[in-house]
């Protein structure tokens, strides 16, 4: 039976497959996603590593988090923001259309209205606002993971 892919299991197959290649010597970096198991895997990896071959390997600076990875989370993030953003214009041209329909009925302040759509307008753009934001910090973060 496999064992699962946790942070004491992988340091493990990793090292036996060094070693049955003869790479233990060899070793410069491995890249992997950021799951919290690769981290816990290369700590125990440099152990291992010092263990059964006196080898010292600093798994902080030679495991690096995969580029493609790190630019994937923070697209996801920044597109998340925007979908959130598009469901709620979908919901405010809705209302608005209701209100449109309830205005033929009944009179209503035209200055009110502005005022209203004003409000709208300035939340919409706070809320892009704050998408690009936290889009740029993630992206400061990045160059950050990669030493750019």
């Amino acid at each position: 039976m496999l064992e699962s892919h946790t942070g004491n299991h992988l340091p493990k197959e990793i090292f036996e497959t060094l070693d049955v290649f003869n790479l233990t010597e060899k070793l410069l970096c491995i890249t992997t996603d950021n799951a919290s198991n690769n981290k816990k895997a290369m700590k125990a990896l440099s152990k291992l590593l010092k263990k059964r071959k006196k080898i010292t390997w600093n798994w902080k600076e030679c495991h690096i988090s995969c580029l493609n990875h790190v630019v994937d989370l923070g697209v996801q993030a920044f597109l998340k923001s925007i979908k959130i953003l598009d469901e709620e214009v979908e919901e405010e041209v809705l209302e608005d259309e209701e209100e449109v329909d309830d205005t033929m009925d009944e009179d209503t302040d035209e200055d009110e209205n502005e005022n209203e759509d004003e409000d709208e307008a300035e939340e919409v753009t706070n809320t892009v606002a704050q998408a690009a934001s936290e889009f740029q910090a993630i992206m400061q973060k990045l160059c950050e993971i990669v030493k750019v």
